[in-house]
């Protein structure tokens, strides 16, 4: 009987056990999947440890409150909780609001106000105020003029919204939520959303602006243009010393059409309100150039921008040797202040020599010190002098000249043929006796001989490859006894 009411018990302890498990295993409810949850919000079934990617967050609960995210240093994103079937994934957020509001006539001209500009005038289409997460209502929202004054909005129509928006400058939309929808002890300072920012600019406001205010003659740079979306614009190159290429992606979608003088291009602004397109100066341009925007149906309005331009230098530029001989490879450095160096015309001169334009592989160019170097084959320099075309550079002193379209400069570059001497020979060999001879040859790794006589001769089987003293142009080789033996007395060359 006693052993019955210790097994019962023994079932009972184990029972709570494993009620006390279950408990502690509960999973975030179902219905939270996809959902959006604010930090400090108070959300029922939200139990757990959720993970997104390295960031890992543990929903706190502590009575009267549900489950909730607590903390400054969170990481917005989508976390899960569980694996495989039984995922679920929310997105945190501290309190967000989405706001948009749309303006233009039509679907080609509609631009987006909120963190843009907006063109006074312009009908607003659409204008919205909602909360990031579906489960949190906002409580008010705040409109901020540029005399920093603010209005607390109740009404949410487009036609109210373009009301407000009479005098130009900055302005901004705050959104606060409804407190009750967070944790006891939330502050109000913590239930209000990231305010959103824009523009108000009179309709026909132009400005442009060049990323440099002065480069190299031949440099590129960026032109930005802002106006409102959906009206002409007329680009004037003052003197026509610009260019640019059609198919850039800032212009996708502005149908540019390049005039065919060579002096501007027009323009439709696409509803971003601004277009941004690389220009280069041409090798004619002065040293003040002007840019000129205008509004095509209203020539009176318009904008300018001045680049100052110079043409820079080639300077210090050397071989890394004071000669070559014909088929090597001279390798030439400088510095240069004149544009980009990869854009280099290169030609070589000299007497009854002219070559084609060059082709030089620049090292990698190092803008801070303005320094690069490249090297020339003067195995693949050919001439294109009338009457000696097509053969190859020989033997002589040239100017390479560098052009960049707005700077020269010169280096001499010398060619010599390699030379063969005997340096060291005995002047008079018994028959029978050894015979070492020390030749001084350029430009090679072995060498050939040959040995003439009256009714004689002979010569060296394979190249000879040994040096002297490990030297690059100095070989020697030896005639032994037995070869001397069966030479007959007189005169060897």
């Amino acid at each position: 009987m006693n052993a019955k009411k210790i097994m019962g018990a023994v079932l009972v302890a184990f029972l709570a056990a494993a009620l006390f498990i279950g408990a502690g295993a509960a999973a975030p409810a179902a219905s939270l999947d996809g959902k959006t949850v604010f930090v400090n919000q108070n959300v029922s079934g939200l139990e757990g440890t959720w993970t997104s990617g390295s960031n890992i967050i543990t929903a706190v609960e502590s009575a009267p409150n549900y489950g909730y995210f607590t903390g400054e240093n969170i990481v917005e994103g989508v976390y899960v909780n569980g694996t495989g079937d039984n995922a679920i994934s929310i997105t945190v957020k501290y309190p967000t609001a989405v706001v948009s509001a749309i303006a233009g006539t039509s679907a080609a001209d509609a631009y987006q106000i909120i963190g843009n500009t907006y063109y006074k005038g312009n009908d607003i289409q659409s204008y919205t105020v909602d909360s990031a997460a579906e489960d949190v209502d906002i409580k008010s929202v705040f409109l901020t003029y540029p005399s920093g004054k603010s209005l607390n909005i109740t009404d949410f129509s487009a036609t109210y919204l373009k009301g407000n928006l009479t005098a130009t400058g900055d302005y901004t939309i705050s959104v606060v939520f409804n407190i009750s929808k967070f944790v006891t002890g939330t502050l109000t300072s913590e239930v209000e959303a990231k305010p959103v920012t824009f523009k108000v600019v009179e309709a026909d406001a132009i400005t442009v602006s060049a990323s440099v205010d002065q480069m190299l003659i031949g440099e590129n740079f960026k032109l930005t243009i802002t106006g409102q979306p959906g009206t002409q614009y007329v680009v004037e190159y003052e003197k026509g010393h610009f260019d640019f290429d059609v198919g850039q992606k800032g212009l996708i979608y502005a149908n540019v059409t390049k005039f065919t003088t060579q002096d501007g291009f027009n323009f439709t602004m696409p509803n971003a309100g601004k277009i941004d397109v690389v220009i280069y100066s041409t090798s004619s341009a002065d040293e003040t150039e002007k840019v000129t925007v205008k509004q095509e149906t209203k020539p009176s309005n318009k904008a300018s921008v001045t680049v100052k331009l110079s043409t820079g230098s080639i300077s210090d530029v050397k071989t890394d040797a004071a000669s070559y001989f014909v088929g090597d490879v001279v390798k030439i450095s400088g510095t240069t202040t004149a544009g980009d160096i990869n854009k280099t015309l290169l030609k070589i001169t000299g007497t009854n020599f002219i070559s084609n334009d060059l082709v030089a592989a620049f090292d990698e160019y190092e803008n801070i010190d303005n320094e690069f170097s490249f090297e020339l084959d003067t195995k693949e320099i050919l001439n294109e002098k009338t009457g000696s075309q097509g053969k190859l550079i020989d033997v002589g002193s040239y100017t390479l000249t560098l052009d960049t379209g707005s700077a020269k400069a010169t280096v001499v570059i010398v060619l010599k043929q390699p030379f063969v001497s005997i340096i060291e020979a005995p002047e008079v060999v018994a028959q029978g006796d050894k015979a070492e001879f020390i030749i001084n040859a350029e430009a090679t790794e072995a060498i050939q001989w040959y040995l003439f006589g009256t009714n004689f001769f002979n010569a060296s089987v394979e190249p000879v490859k040994t040096t002297v003293d490990d030297t690059t142009n100095q070989f020697k080789f030896t005639l032994d006894d037995k070869f001397t033996d069966n030479m007959s007395a007189g005169q060897y060359f």
